[in-house]
């Protein structure tokens, strides 16, 4: 199936001339499907099963791509040992890494922080209540608590973003 996959551009190639008509790519399904000549195989299936090889080749791509940051030797370069991996090659050109973002910096960073300062928790903002005459009430609020919630799901749901803005 994948070196039939190959011979049709068409169907993994956006640059190719007719790789927006579906009329075109339909026809190049059609025809692996002929040729495969497998019972019960329906256009539906097929296009699944090539969604997830690509799917996992990109993601192999992704790891060997990854693997070859500067300061890395030789022998720590990712090398999969998945065995689609070298006749998907085809692929490689049409597949752009998406950027990503990490939060982990800011997370061990705020770490690091907490720590130096003697903090096991994030520091959380103050306000102190001062009445109109000037003296001080000496109560202090967090200013960052959410609401209380009525329900189980609703309350889940705040104390995971609640985890979530600690890092």
């Amino acid at each position: 199936m994948i070196s039939l996959w190959s011979e049709e551009e068409v169907l993994f190639n956006s640059r190719h001339r007719d790789y927006f008509k579906n009329d075109a790519r339909q026809s190049a399904v059609n025809r692996i499907l002929l040729r495969l000549n497998k019972q019960g195989l329906t256009s539906e299936e097929l296009l699944k099963k090539m969604s997830a090889l690509r799917t996992y080749y990109g993601k192999e791509i992704g790891k060997e791509r990854s693997s070859r940051t500067s300061g890395k030797g030789t022998k720590d370069v990712y090398v999969s040992k998945w065995h689609f991996f070298t006749s998907l090659h085809f692929l490689r050109d049409n597949i752009t890494p998406r950027k990503t973002s990490s939060n982990m910096d800011t997370c061990i960073s705020e770490e690091k922080e907490n720590e130096a300062v003697g903090q096991d928790q994030p520091s959380q903002q103050a306000t102190h209540h001062v009445s109109d005459d000037g003296s001080d009430q000496g109560s202090v609020f967090p200013t960052n608590n959410p609401p209380p919630v009525k329900n189980k799901k609703k309350r889940a749901l705040a104390f995971e973003d609640e985890l979530l803005s600690t890092c």
